[in-house]
């Protein structure tokens, strides 16, 4: 132990000396809006600018230039001997076509287990009616895969839905949906970038066991005031930038609403039944100041809420249905970088998920009865971070989160208006998360880089003992040429809440519920890639191998409705799970033809007690194979094409392996009795999916730039089941003695999506 310490102070000291500290900021050239995300480096060290566009490295005293690089954008080239190395300002020029090639390299501790999402690749990515999604660009990477059309959730390397920590500007996110899926959960406006990490997880997160996807908010530019407007077939979408002091202060507001009757429309149902209406909306405004060339502070608010209503009319009886749910989200941030002395961060965020249920039954014109449910998930954050470069050759992080979760599960009331009968009953919940983390990243020379890290948890829930997790991270990159890097880390996460949906029905009715008998969940994860980059071409294969414990399931056939935390025999506890994968990514970033290819080879498992008489079973999206496409090809200045292909494995289904007709039924319906052997022993048949899209760019008489955009979703028109039901291969003749009869059952997945040939139109302008 004496002797690490020793190499470690070492190197410390010795670094220490004869060392650089490069700061500045990148700017768009032409609308001086800060670029984040963009790669600064030169040799070994490098990092990405932050959300107002900053960096902050070390570098040795016999650096002469370092290299700008940002998708789009034609690589910079400066040198540190003509500028202010504590404040160097970095303008990038807009890349035209193919005129000039970039190169973009990542750094070497970038390369593995993080992606990073800009907005434009998001906008270059088909996706149904022409709504660009942040959530369905990240599903289509290696190793993460979406659940379904009608989901906006994402599986990570086989994990559960509910366990991918999603942050908008720091605040959690705990249910992002729109219309069961269909639309995007966030205003393609709003987002500026998003990191996504899947494994390899940095100290600094914590709270989920299989992914972190950290949304930045986009600030706009500080300089120029602009408005931008899409009109679509089923919504309008807005964003305005406001620069109030000239590169101080600036605010940018965004809002989204859907036009009711095209909702609505979706949901027809063909003049029988009852009457629908749908709802939604969302918005986000944030607030950026500039105190100073070293200091910013933002307060984001985001909010979005979707309202579905039902009224169902049969002479004097009327039953009026109203669901609504939604997010209310804020973050205070702020940091300072110090010269030659870190950077200090410092947030308080808030979050809230709520979902409300009610029912009214009225008889002749008068209110009968009357029930109302409800839950209510809130959560306060207090954050706080150290960053420092030692030099070339040892960084520091350290940091320390301070979470205050109230659950409220449910709150139901129910009141019968003719008998005065009046019912009211609610549970609620407090939950404490206190996590310290500490990082070094130690590079002793230019093919070695290693991340040694851990996360402390403290964790106490309402009527149980406090409990406490350590969570180690190790991450090692070898560069064995200048060309091909190697990697292999290690991570331990804990989650103490998960969430339980009502299956029985697509609204989404998420429950938040604690760990049970305070056990938090708990991941661990190993996990070796190989990568190769070579101009602008990467390549990287990554294998995987996950367990999980301590997971919670509700047992099948199994409705929870209204959560009883006493009274658990429809909830499945003590879980494990294991996941094992390769992925493959092949990338071409830049040019006229750009894209990528994924593919990604997996196996997921889950074990309960209570579940499949205590025998491992496939997870319900474990995908064996999942396959995905994207090119991008700019045909001209003006016009350009984008395409889409997606193919994957089923995802698993449990069906009846026999049916019994039973004797002394009533009538036919109650004589089927069906026979399950095992959990998920069946499988949709593959799933499969082009896209394809294109844009026109001009500026027209009045010199506002505009966008169409229009193409199709499912060009082929491939019927992906999304509903499997069951014939028997003979009848049952009710005119014989009524003996139990056991039949052979076919499985038939001809109720397929009505999701083919699906044509859209968009257009854009910039007011």
């Amino acid at each position: 132990m004496k002797f690490i310490i020793t190499i470690l102070l070492n190197i410390l000291f010795t670094s220490l000396f004869g060392q650089l500290t490069i700061q500045g900021t990148v700017f768009d050239d032409s609308s001086g809006e800060r670029l984040a995300g963009a790669t600064v480096w030169e040799g070994k060290n490098g990092t990405f600018s932050d959300e107002y566009g900053r960096f902050s490295f070390v570098a040795d005293r016999t650096t002469k230039l370092i290299r700008v690089s940002y998708l789009g954008y034609i690589e910079d080239s400066i040198r540190i001997s003509d500028v202010d190395i504590s404040n160097i300002i970095i303008k990038l020029k807009r890349q035209i076509l193919d005129e000039i090639t970039i190169y973009s390299t990542r750094p070497l501790k970038d390369f593995f287990g993080k992606e990073h999402i800009n907005a434009q690749i998001i906008q270059r990515t088909p996706t149904l009616l022409g709504e660009k999604d942040v959530i369905k660009s990240i599903a289509l990477l290696p190793g993460i895969s979406g659940g379904s059309e009608v989901s906006s959730e994402v599986f990570v390397r086989g994990g559960n839905g509910d366990q991918n920590l999603t942050l908008l500007d720091g605040a959690n996110i705990f249910a992002a949906n729109h219309l069961f899926g269909f639309i995007s959960p966030f205003n393609p406006y709003a987002i500026k970038t998003a990191d996504v990490y899947k494994g390899a997880f940095p100290a600094r997160y914590g709270g989920r066991l299989s992914s972190v996807i950290d949304l930045s908010l986009d600030p706009g530019s500080y300089t120029e005031k602009g408005s931008e407007l899409t009109v679509g077939l089923i919504n309008s979408y807005f964003k305005n930038t406001s620069p109030i002091i000239k590169e101080k202060f600036t605010v940018t507001s965004t809002a989204r609403i859907a036009y009711p009757l095209a909702l609505s429309s979706l949901l027809d149902n063909k003049g029988s039944g009852p009457e629908t209406n749908y709802y939604l909306y969302d918005g986000s405004i944030k607030f950026s100041y500039l105190p100073s060339d070293k200091s910013a502070i933002s307060l984001s608010i985001y909010l979005n809420q979707d309202i579905f209503q039902s009224n169902d009319t049969n002479n004097d009886d009327e039953n009026k249905n109203n669901i609504s749910w939604g997010n209310y989200i804020g973050s205070l941030q702020y940091s300072k970088t110090y010269q030659n002395s870190g950077t200090l961060k410092s947030r308080f965020s808030f979050s809230n998920y709520h979902f409300k249920a009610s029912f009214e039954n009225i008889q002749n014109k008068e209110l009968n009865a009357r029930y109302l449910s409800q839950n209510n998930t809130n959560e306060f954050n207090l954050y706080l971070e150290y960053s420092r470069q030692f030099g070339d050759k040892f960084d520091l992080n350290l940091g320390s989160s301070v979470i205050r979760q109230w659950l409220k599960p449910y709150e139901i009331s129910f009141v019968d208006f003719n008998s005065g009968d009046r019912r009211e009953n609610e549970i609620s919940l407090n939950l404490l998360d206190v996590s310290p983390f500490a990082a070094i990243n130690i590079k002793p020379n230019k093919y070695i880089n290693v991340e040694l890290g851990s996360r402390f948890q403290l964790f106490k829930s309402e009527g149980y003992n406090p409990s406490f997790q350590f969570q180690p991270r190790i991450k090692t990159d070898f560069k064995l040429s200048e060309n091909l890097i190697t990697n292999l880390s290690y991570s331990v996460m804990s989650q103490n809440v998960q969430k339980v949906t009502n299956s029985s029905t697509y609204i989404p009715n998420d429950i938040w519920l604690p760990a049970d008998n305070g056990k938090t969940s708990k991941s661990e994860q190993i996990s070796a890639g190989l990568g190769y980059q070579h101009k602008s071409l990467e390549f990287i294969i990554e294998a995987y191998y996950k367990s999980m414990s301590n997971l919670n399931q509700i047992i099948p056939n199994n409705i929870i409705l209204v959560p009883d935390l006493n009274d658990k025999s429809g909830l499945a506890t003590n879980g494990t799970g294991q996941s094992k994968g390769i992925e493959f990514s092949i990338k071409k970033k830049v040019g006229r033809l750009n894209g990528g290819i994924y593919y990604t080879l997996s196996k997921s498992t889950r074990n309960f007690a209570a579940i499949n008489d205590g025998i491992t079973y496939p997870f319900q999206f474990d995908r064996r194979h999942d396959f995905e496409s994207v090119v991008n090809f700019s045909l001209s200045e003006k016009w350009s094409v984008n395409g889409l292909l997606v193919y994957a494995s089923g995802y698993r289904i449990t069906a009846p392996d026999k049916i019994l007709y039973h004797p002394g039924a009533p009538n036919y319906e109650y004589a089927i009795v069906e026979l399950v052997r095992k959990i998920n022993n069946a499988q949709f048949r593959p799933y499969f999916r082009t896209d394809l899209s294109f844009e026109k760019k001009y500026k027209n008489k009045y010199d506002k730039n505009v966008k169409w955009a229009f193409g199709i979703y499912n060009l082929t028109g491939y019927k992906n089941p999304i509903y499997i039901n069951t014939d028997t291969d003979n009848t049952y003749n009710w005119n014989r003695p009524k003996i139990p009869e056991l039949l052979s059952i076919q499985i038939n997945q001809n109720v397929v999506t009505p999701l083919r040939w699906v044509p859209f139109i968009n257009y854009s302008i910039s007011i």
